[in-house]
């Protein structure tokens, strides 16, 4: 009787957590968007969107931690959906295994923080565009190497073009490969810069770099073009 009650003061609590009323979207549940997306259920989140088509592959467990072995050859979003629902039932999750394109833009509508969590520099110039129209904020996040970038999107100032427009050499793992902890810290900040928005408080004002072979972290200023 004692463990029921402490179960149900527990889900009053989350219910009642001012996290619990809002909804992120992660784009991409690789290295990056697998972290994110279990602090943000860890975190009570109230509702969370699920978006990637692919599926988990052996090889690359080592840097995704929210899957093992018995989650491949499924479906990223099926797979994290499931195991996301064992960390927090009040948690509204919704698996979207879909290629983000123009015709599929709408899964992010609603949302009031996206984590763009992605390997590829034209789909998040689609969420920059996306989600600047919409005036809904975001978190860019990439890493490489020992290398992970941050850079949150909100209000009227800079946006993701402002740096990358016209450039083809963003951060990308598939030659350079990934540190497990430079996935895992470079999510961890995506987080806390996502928490901060929903929170209502100012966000990293510029780029963040950071290295995971030293947890050094500079911030860089991004000018408006």
């Amino acid at each position: 009787m004692e463990h029921s009650l402490q179960q149900a003061a527990l889900s009053g609590n989350r219910k009642r957590h001012p996290l619990s009323q809002k909804h992120a979207a992660v784009v991409g549940l690789g290295a990056l968007g697998s972290v994110a997306v279990e602090l943000l259920v860890r975190h009570g989140i109230g509702k969370l969107t699920l978006i990637d088509r692919d599926i988990v592959e052996l090889h690359n467990l080592g840097r995704k931690r929210l899957y093992d072995e018995r989650d491949v050859g499924k479906l990223k979003a099926a797979a994290a959906a499931e195991k996301l629902a064992q960390m927090n039932h009040d948690v509204a999750l919704a698996a979207r295994a879909v290629h983000l394109e123009q015709g599929t833009m709408h899964e992010l509508a609603g949302a009031d923080v996206v984590l763009d969590c992605t390997d590829n520099l034209e789909t998040r110039f689609l969420i920059n565009a996306f989600c600047r129209t919409m005036r809904i904020p975001w978190v860019h996040g990439a890493a490489a190497g020992s290398i992970g970038v941050v850079m949150p999107v909100a209000g009227d100032g800079y946006c993701f073009a402002c740096v990358y427009a016209g450039r083809r050499d963003g951060i990308d793992c598939d030659n350079a490969g990934i540190l497990p902890m430079t996935a895992q810290m470079a999510a961890a900040l995506q987080v806390a810069e996502a928490l901060r928005i929903l929170a209502g408080e100012e966000a990293t004002n510029g780029m963040i770099r950071l290295d995971g072979r030293d947890g050094s972290r500079r911030v860089y200023a991004v000018r408006r073009n």
